[in-house]
Parts: C-alpha cells; sequence; structure tokens
C-alpha cells in the first residue's frame, strides 16, 4: 500500500527518538557530528512563497530536533555497528550468510533496564514495534523472504564475495528493537520498520529484475553471465579493470578466467538484484538457483570481457552447452510462469497470414502456453524464422486465431536472429529474449523485449521492471 513519505518519515523518527531516548546512554565516547544535512518536504502541493515567514519558534526547540534528527542518523548507520576485528566474540555467534531480514527484540537485561528509565514510555514503544513488527512479518512472508528472529548481542554476515562484517547489536547507538536487510552482496542495511516495503526493494533490486543468457562451466561448476557497467562503457575504465586484476581462476587451452577484486566490481559493475538468480532452460523449465560468486574476466573470448560468476544452491541435471540457458533475479518469483515453450505447427490460415505480412515463405513456430493459448489460438505469439544471406532472420506477431499483427521484427539495421519466449512475464504477457545481429557482420547482442500494457518494446538495458 503506498504511503505518504514525509509522513512515514516523521513517524520513524519519532519511534526511533523514543527508543533512543529510553534505551541509550548519553553517547559520551563518540565523536561529535559537525555538520547535518537539510532535510525538506517534497510533497506534492502546490506552495507560495507569499506567506510571512514564521521566526517565533524559540531557538532551543529548533536545536533540540535537530539533536534529535542526528541520534536517528547515528542509530540507523551501519558503520556504527561494526566490531573491531580483535574482538572477542562468543563461540554461538549468529552467522547470516542467506538473503535475509534480522528482526531483534531487546534481551531481558534491556527490557529492565528500559523499563527503570520510563516503563510508560517503554510500553509506547514497544506496543508501536510489535504493530509494525506484525506488518513486516507479513511482508516478509508474503515475498518468500527468510527472516530470523533473534535477542542476541552480535551478528556475523558471510558476504558473497568472501568477506565477513560482525555487527554489535547492543552499541551505544543501537535501537533495542531493530531491523536489518542483507543481500548476501552489499553492507546490511538498517532498515526502517514502518516503510518495510520500500526498504525491502532497495536491498533486494528496487523493483529491477535482470534477466540474460547464461553459460554453464562444468569445469568450476559456475554459471556465467555477462557484466553491465553502472555507468556508459569508456575504454579507459575497461582497462583501468583489466590492469588490476587478481589471481588466476581457471586456465584451459581457450580462456584464461581471472578475478575482478569485490571492491572493483561493486564500484565499477551493475550487480543490483543479483545475489541471487534463477537458472532456465529453453523449455522454460528452473533447473536450479545460483548466488553471487564474483565478477572475473574472460581472457580468450574474441574480445575478452567481464562476467559474473553464480554458484548453483543445489544438484541439478547435467546441461547441454549447446542448449540455450538464461538467469532471471530471484526476486522475480511471483512473475514466472513455468514451462512456457515454443512448438511448430501447420496451421495454414496462420501460415498465410505471415508469408502475406513477410512477403516471402519460410518455416514458423509459435510461443504457446496453456494460460495464454486456452485450448485455442487466441493470445498465441508466432515467431516466423525465414533464411537469407545472411543467416535466419526472426519475426514476432501476435495471433488471435483470425488477425495477425507484427510486433517487433528489427530494430535501426539490427535484424532479429532469435527469439525466445521467456518464464517471466509482465502484466501478464511474456517477456522475450531477443538475439540480434548487424547482417553481413559478426556483431550480436542479446535484448529484452517487454510489454508495457498496450505494446512491446526493446529495453536498452537488461534490467526491467515487471508487474
Amino acid at each position: 500500500m503506498a504511503q505518504n513519505k514525509s509522513r512515514t518519515f516523521t513517524t520513524t523518527v519519532m519511534i526511533a527518538i523514543l527508543v533512543l531516548a529510553v534505551g541509550c546512554g548519553s553517547p559520551g565516547s563518540k565523536d561529535e557530528v559537525s555538520s547535518v544535512p537539510v532535510i525538506t518536504n517534497n510533497s506534492e502541493e502546490e506552495t507560495t512563497n507569499t506567506a510571512p515567514i514564521d521566526t517565533t519558534e524559540p531557538e532551543e526547540v529548533i536545536e533540540e530536533d535537530v539533536d534529535d534528527l542526528v541520534d536517528y542518523m547515528m542509530a540507523t548507520n551501519i558503520a556504527n555497528y561494526v566490531v573491531a576485528a580483535n574482538t572477542s566474540l562468543p563461540e554461538d555467534v549468529l552467522v547470516i550468510s542467506d538473503s535475509s531480514a534480522l528482526l531483534r527484540m531487546p534481551d531481558s537485561d534491556e527490557i529492565d533496564e528500559l523499563k527503570a528509565r520510563g516503563e510508560e514510555d517503554f510500553y509506547t514503544v514497544a506496543d508501536d514495534h510489535n504493530y509494525y513488527r506484525y506488518l513486516a512479518m507479513q511482508f516478509l512472508d508474503s515475498v518468500k523472504t527468510k527472516t530470523y528472529h533473534t535477542s542476541a548481542r552480535y551478528v556475523k554476515y558471510a558476504m558473497a564475495h568472501g568477506d565477513t562484517l560482525t555487527l554489535d547489536l547492543k552499541d551505544e547507538w543501537a535501537l533495542p528493537w531493530n531491523f536489518i536487510l542483507f543481500n548476501t552482496v552489499d553492507l546490511p542495511m538498517i532498515g526502517d520498520i514502518i516503510d518495510h516495503e520500500t526498504d525491502h526493494s532497495t536491498v533486494f533490486g528496487g523493483g529491477k529484475v535482470f534477466m540474460d543468457e547464461v553459460y554453464y562451466y562444468k569445469e568450476t561448476n559456475e554459471f556465467s553471465a555477462p557484466a553491465y557497467y553502472r555507468d556508459r562503457y569508456d575504454a579507459a575504465t575497461h582497462q583501468y579493470l583489466k590492469d588490476n586484476l587478481g589471481e588466476e581462476i581457471f586456465s584451459d587451452m581457450e580462456i584464461r578466467r581471472i578475478r575482478l577484486p569485490a571492491n572493483l566490481a561493486f564500484k565499477y559493475l551493475n550487480i543490483d538484484g543479483l545475489n541471487e538468480v534463477m537458472i532456465f532452460n529453453e523449455q522454460n523449465e528452473h533447473i536450479v538457483s545460483a548466488r553471487y560468486n564474483g565478477a572475473e574476466y574472460y581472457d580468450g573470448l574474441i574480445e575478452g570481457g567481464f562476467r559474473i560468476n553464480f554458484i548453483p544452491l543445489s544438484t541439478f541435471d547435467s546441461i547441454d552447452y549447446r542448449t540455450f540457458t538464461y538467469c532471471v533475479s530471484a526476486q522475480a518469483r511471483s512473475n514466472v510462469v513455468l514451462g512456457r515453450i515454443t512448438e511448430s505447427t501447420d496451421d495454414s490460415t496462420l501460415f498465410k497470414l505471415i508469408k502475406k505480412d513477410i512477403g516471402r515463405e519460410g518455416r514458423f513456430v509459435w510461443s504457446k502456453d496453456a494460460k495464454f493459448v486456452g485450448g485455442d489460438l487466441s493470445k498465441t505469439y508466432a515467431i516466423f524464422s525465414q533464411s537469407s544471406s545472411t543467416g535466419e532472420l526472426s519475426y514476432l506477431h501476435k495471433y488471435d486465431g483470425t488477425n495477425l499483427t507484427r510486433l517487433l521484427n528489427n530494430e535501426a539495421g539490427w535484424a532479429f536472429y532469435r527469439i525466445y519466449p521467456t518464464a517471466l512475464q509482465s502484466f501478464n504477457e511474456p517477456v522475450f529474449l531477443i538475439y540480434s545481429g548487424k547482417p553481413e557482420t559478426d556483431l550480436t547482442f542479446v535484448q529484452i523485449a517487454t510489454f508495457t500494457g498496450s505494446e512491446y518494446e526493446l529495453l536498452n538495458t537488461m534490467w526491467l521492471t515487471v508487474e
């Protein structure tokens, strides 16, 4: 449900302030914050500057508001929770290595201390938090996010690239009731229990789904997908990354794989939403899920390039390297329709319509799914392919059993060689992966065609928003 952001922020600060006032001692040893960002209200209501400015509010009230805001900012800064590497930890410290949410409650000692500082305030804060905690748990369950519940002091996060980060959840700035989100790739985030849906989207992909072709490397039991830069590609950045590669991971007669250090991968490559992916075959069957395992430079390809690697989370049947295989971000589970396949057809009416539209004969297949076909040809996608001097060209049509509508066939001189309907859907329509190429050249690349609610369009990114 949509929320008013300014109201949500104000409520969150108020609860945090109560928690800090009841549960935190004087900062004392912490360094003072020398400056505070200016907070503005960006509401959509129209405003004017004709009203006189009220300057009668006492200065000490403004200072208290700023102090409260500073306390809130410190309590939600993950850096203030990090434990020094030489800290002695209990043997039973909670270790988290998977994408998850953590909901922390104060332990018995903390509860006694909170009550001693103000029992009425304690119950106010506890009641408020229990209510928002219940809403957050319902949401986390609905999106299938694993959730940890604890009152422990320490938690150690094991990140996908090998680093670990230990947090002290009873640090002087820490909130006794806490909400932490972790996607295994980025640093854990101290979340907002009230605006949990927004923070969940921020941590687990922001609603953006990644999809692209992958290759399976049997030698290292890894899947590999193309890597993309966070910003526009430039030769200088590409060369800088090549000059700062790490250890060699694998080498044979055809290729060398060299690790890109994690800090450079996070800074220059877009790995949003890639903490876990689902792997599908050409029949749109879910083969296995896999987790992020770092970025590498593959030396030995035609021009070489950076790729993202994923380790399978379970065993699976062997894959023929010649078979088309692709990945989808795991947060898109609810937008997946399994088993959408491509079948041949000898429908003479469809054949005549395509021949008339294209202007020449050829073979063709259609994308078929029980949900879309329903026993007839309504809402069926026809993928027509024709042979030419430059190879096989493909065209995407929509066929309702009577009428044929061409949806896509090329873009600015780039022809479509192969069109694959995927398990992912948008607005209840299939999303397509399309191999495009420049005729008379060896240049090829993969594009996504997604339904917008009224028509198909090609994306210039491999991240998409699905409804």
